[in-house]
């Protein structure tokens, strides 16, 4: 099948959201599939070669690495690709994904499967309009948008229960992203002595790794307190916390 993907960020950004939908990409192509991405431009490290097509995008008011994309994609692939591709992929239901929905319902007739990746209300506290409005906005507007799609992926069964409760109509798919296990197949012994030397864990210490953006919707406190119960019967367990983010000071 030839796919198209829409997301509201991309490379050269680092999140769940973009690891998801570069996991989800190749995995496709492996399977024979051609995929492309539509994603927004970002100045440091957005090329547009090879399978990704980059939107016109604007930089948000905020300090912030994330981009307002622009609802305009070449002619020329709209000619060459979107005309042509069986389902259109959303990972987002904000521009980008609007985008997508357009294309699919409208434009071209085809499927428009979303990938629905986090409890989007659970980030209300970081809007301007009040914790609130933004998180009854986000319900609504994701109600609608999802029950637009002809399926939609989450990653956990909670997810497909609270969509439910919100009223979303589609069907849902439990679809949890998977980790390239390659990646840490290769890794010497002596750099793992190394790491635990660098943090005076024990080489024989039970080690947890919670690798996370470090902010208050990610529940790190949860990891935490259960670190302190397991330490109850297993008193040398250790924790590293890897990742950047608001609560990264008071942790430390």
């Amino acid at each position: 099948m030839k796919i198209a993907i829409f997301t509201e960020v991309y490379r050269p950004i680092v999140n769940g959201v973009v690891t998801s939908v570069e996991t989800l990409a190749e995995q496709l192509r492996t399977l024979g599939h051609e995929v492309f991405t539509f994603a927004p431009h970002i100045p440091k490290g957005s090329e547009s070669a090879g399978r990704v097509f980059r939107m016109p995008s604007l930089p948000l008011p905020a300090r912030t690495e994330y981009r307002l994309t622009l609802p305009l994609v070449a002619r020329r692939n709209k000619r060459r690709f979107l005309s042509q591709c069986d389902v259109i992929h959303s990972h987002s239901l904000f521009i980008t994904g609007w985008m997508a929905s357009y294309y699919a319902r409208r434009r071209f007739r085809v499927p428009l499967v979303y990938t629905y990746h986090t409890l989007l209300e659970q980030y209300a506290h970081y809007s301007p309009l009040g914790q609130r409005f933004t998180a009854q906005l986000t319900r609504e507007l994701t109600k609608t948008y999802a029950s637009a799609a002809d399926a939609v992926i989450v990653p956990t069964k909670t997810v497909a229960a609270e969509l439910r409760r919100q009223g979303v109509s589609a069907p849902i798919c439990v679809v949890p992203t998977g980790i390239d296990m390659d990646a840490f197949r290769h890794v010497e012994r002596g750099t793992s002595l190394a790491v635990r030397a660098q943090f005076s864990i024990p080489a024989d210490a039970p080690l947890l790794l919670l690798v996370s953006r470090l902010a208050i919707e990610k529940n790190v406190s949860l990891a935490l307190d259960a670190l302190q119960r397991l330490r109850q019967e297993h008193p040398t367990t250790h924790m590293l916390l890897v990742g950047s983010g608001p609560l990264a000071h008071s942790l430390k």
